[in-house]
């Protein structure tokens, strides 16, 4: 293909990045749009994983889905290493086979010829593009530059998907406590409530709230009120099950769902909270411990919908508070001396 044709092709991929919602699309068509302009047998676009140094194949043209689905390899210290932390453009006119250079590029056949960037996110590496053909001195140093330009189009629509899941987590979690945000936890205890009646099963809700944190941060400050406040989410967390939910209620309340649990194992479980806090300095500027007041509310019991389970559980927790705080109380069960 001419110098002019290849231009095009990557002037319409970045027309392509600039209005494309869909990062998947984007770097199939990244590959695609590659190997079209290259005429070689296989691209590939291949990741390091955040939380391993091993590299996987995010998109390719030319590969088999098995080769892709199976192709697992370390970051290593070799010329892949070179790519990723020092930044080397790689071009090669003619691989031999078995060499430790071919080994590490190969995909899923011997190359011939080679050339591979590196994919950068906000100038931290993240991966490579990789060409490769079967036949000598395929690529030149022009295609090498042209292939620069298109990793730097790939970076784009990774970028876009990185900021869209850190959007998604924002919505879906509080930043100071790290639980779920209230919206998202009501979603999920929908769809619980939604799942229990279906299948006849039970459901607690606890609604916990710490005491007398108005006159704590008065005397205290934010940052310490803070501090007592995600101490105290952890603290939660430690002593529920992987499959109980927590949210962020409000400034001094957080909020649970305990699936599969009747209101009598949903009291022992509130106590369990109640007393762990009471016992568990939760901040220096509280070296006697703080202390929760706890409603709950259960499915059946106290109502068959979202709604009703809220305000029975706000009733309960209200009631907890009147008869002295630093207690458990249920709904609809006398309020304890």
């Amino acid at each position: 293909m001419e110098l002019s044709g290849k231009l095009e092709h990557i002037a319409e991929l970045s027309r392509q990045a600039a209005s494309s919602p869909d990062s998947g699309e984007l770097v199939d068509l990244v590959c695609g749009t590659a190997r079209q302009v290259f005429s070689c047998r296989s691209v590939a676009l291949v990741l390091a994983s955040e939380d391993s140094e091993l590299l996987s194949i995010k998109a390719a043209s030319g590969l088999s889905d098995a080769f892709i689905r199976d192709f697992h390899r370390p970051v290593g210290t070799g010329v892949i290493a070179e790519v990723m932390w020092a930044g080397s453009n790689l071009l090669y006119d003619q691989l031999e086979p078995g060499t430790s250079i071919s080994a590490e590029l190969k995909l899923e056949h011997d190359p011939v010829s080679l050339m591979c960037v590196r994919l950068e996110v906000d100038s931290r590496a993240v991966g490579f593009l990789v060409c490769e053909s079967d036949a000598p001195s395929a690529f030149t140093e022009d295609d090498l530059q042209l292939l620069k330009v298109i990793a730097e189009v790939s970076a784009v629509a990774l970028d876009r998907a990185s900021l869209r899941s850190a959007s998604r987590k924002l919505i879906m979690m509080d930043p100071l406590t790290q639980v779920y945000s209230y919206a998202y936890f009501h979603r999920r205890l929908t769809e619980e409530v939604e799942r229990a009646q279906r299948l006849n099963e039970c459901l607690t809700v606890l609604l916990v709230e710490i005491d007398h944190l108005k006159e704590f941060r008065e005397t205290n400050g934010w940052q310490a009120t803070e501090r007592v406040v995600r101490d105290l989410v952890k603290l939660v967390s430690s002593s529920v099950r992987n499959i109980d939910v927590i949210g962020r209620y409000g400034v001094d309340e957080i909020i649970l769902y305990l699936p599969e649990t009747p209101r009598d194992k949903g009291v022992l479980a509130a106590e369990r909270i109640r007393t762990l806090i009471q016992e568990s300095p939760t901040s220096p500027a509280a070296p006697t411990g703080q202390t929760v007041s706890i409603g709950l509310a259960s499915l059946p019991e106290n109502g068959d919908t979202v709604n009703r389970l809220l305000e029975a559980v706000t009733a309960a927790l209200l009631s907890a508070q009147r008869a002295g705080r630093n207690r458990v109380q249920a709904a609809g069960a006398p309020a304890a001396g």
